[in-house]
């Protein structure tokens, strides 16, 4: 296995990580600040929900860089940009609000079957020219 197929393996199970510790955030934690009212109330901030953006977007678009000169098809780079796009609304578009947490789980939804896509498809190629 190559150094670029490692790196590319790295990066989406990174991704893909990510994508669960947003939908663990957006499903689980309402559950335990309702338990908890004042101890995690600061996680609930908009705030975090950002950060998690700002750190999924670029890993996605480095997902997709890392397998440049590589055949990629649209349907996973149509994923891994209708995710990256769903979560940026949740997150930045102030009107979305009320569907942040809807817009959230779509984008992680999507950004993961994206960086699956990527990882099944890649794994296979590679499999199949040894």
């Amino acid at each position: 296995m190559g150094a670029s197929v490692l790196s590319q393996k790295v990066a989406d199970g990174a991704a893909i990580s990510l994508s669960g510790l947003c939908m663990l955030h957006c499903l689980a934690l309402p559950l335990v600040t309702s338990a908890l009212p004042m101890t995690f109330q600061g996680l609930q901030s908009e705030i975090v929900h950002q950060v998690l953006v700002i750190l999924a977007v670029p890993l996605a678009i480095s997902a997709v860089w890392a397998a440049r000169g590589q055949r990629m098809n649209g349907f996973t780079i149509g994923l891994l940009l209708s995710g990256a796009t769903a979560l940026s609304l949740g997150a930045f578009v102030e009107p979305l609000h009320d569907y942040e947490t809807l817009f959230t789980l779509a984008g992680a939804v999507l950004l993961s079957a994206g960086h699956i896509s990527r990882w099944y498809f890649n794994g296979e190629r590679h499999a199949h020219q040894s």
